[in-house]
């Protein structure tokens, strides 16, 4: 009889060690799988624009002139932003405009 008990406990264990690790790899594929789908999502999408030069005032963000430039569009994303700013300036860093220099901004179209 206590053969019979060390065995069902033994089996328990397995059987619950076993269902612990399936649940626990189960999360793990979904939330990369979550992750992966979110990454994708994040991407927004290329909108059309055209160049417009301007001399750079002190105070001016790369952010307030492109609001100026494009106040028909609220919910373009700083990220689209930014690398068009940067494919249109390739030499310029858009965290540091110098006051005075003329630069390339996006003028989106609606």
């Amino acid at each position: 009889m206590y053969f019979i008990k060390k065995l069902t406990a033994l089996l328990f264990s397995i059987i619950a060690i076993f269902v612990i690790y399936q649940d626990l790899s189960q999360v793990a594929i979904h939330s990369k799988k979550d992750k992966y789908e979110v990454e994708q999502k994040a991407e927004p999408a290329p909108l059309a624009y055209h160049v417009i030069p301007i001399k750079v005032q002190a105070g001016d963000t790369v952010l307030s002139i492109v609001e100026r430039l494009n106040p028909h569009l609220n919910d373009i994303h700083n990220i689209n932003i930014f690398a068009d700013f940067q494919l249109i300036n390739p030499e310029s860093d858009p965290s540091s405009l110098t006051p005075g220099d003329i630069y390339y901004f996006p003028k989106y179209e609606k």
